[in-house]
């Protein structure tokens, strides 16, 4: 038994070594796999400049967590979820209907300014909203309606850029004005004006 011992050159260990605490400067290179074996294990990723990230598996899942703020960044569990954080919330994750976003985050494109969110329920604060240029200009509502989000201010087509063919079941109205006073449909017998 000795205190310390220091050796200049290169180290050859043919068969298993087993070394309580290995310190190393400089590059390591695995040629096979690396087993890290506890009932927790983690691989902690340390640069003075950046936070520090963790690499672990417990029971249930498999983390990429911010250690520097206490937060998962990612995550896979053990059921086949895959969970994506930003800022410690859960902005994205997949179950067996596919892609999930949590209620009122949604798809951004650019600089944030066109979206498309949802929340689910029933009613008018609920449904899938549609926004361009930073402001909601559409939505479908919970029960499944599509309304502008400001009265008369949204076209569908334009001159040059007419839409298609409108159908409509019979006794179902389209009404003009700001009143709704003048209206036109069909009954299945008769069309009216």
């Amino acid at each position: 038994t000795f205190g310390s011992l220091d050796i200049g050159g290169d180290i050859d260990v043919d068969g298993h070594t087993n070394l309580d605490n290995v310190s190393i400067a400089g590059v390591t290179t695995a040629t096979g796999n690396i087993t890290i074996s506890s009932s927790h294990p983690k691989l902690l990723l340390t640069d003075d400049t950046n936070p520090d990230f963790s690499v672990h598996v417990n029971a249930s899942a498999f983390h990429i967590r911010n250690e520097t703020d206490n937060r998962n960044d990612f995550r896979i569990t053990s059921n086949g979820t895959v969970e994506l954080y930003w800022g410690g919330g859960l902005r994205f994750s997949t179950d067996n209907q596919g892609a999930l976003l949590p209620n009122e985050k949604g798809i951004c494109f650019g600089d944030a300014g066109c979206k498309i969110s949802g929340k689910n329920g029933s009613g008018s604060t609920n449904g899938l909203f549609f926004m361009t240029n930073s402001s909601i200009k559409w939505q479908m509502d919970g029960s499944g309606h599509f309304l502008p989000s400001a009265v008369g201010s949204y076209d569908i087509g334009s001159i040059g850029a007419e839409i298609g063919n409108v159908f409509l079941a019979d006794s179902k109205k389209v009404f003009l004005g700001s009143d709704q006073d003048t209206e036109i449909y069909h009954n299945g017998t008769h069309s009216y004006l």
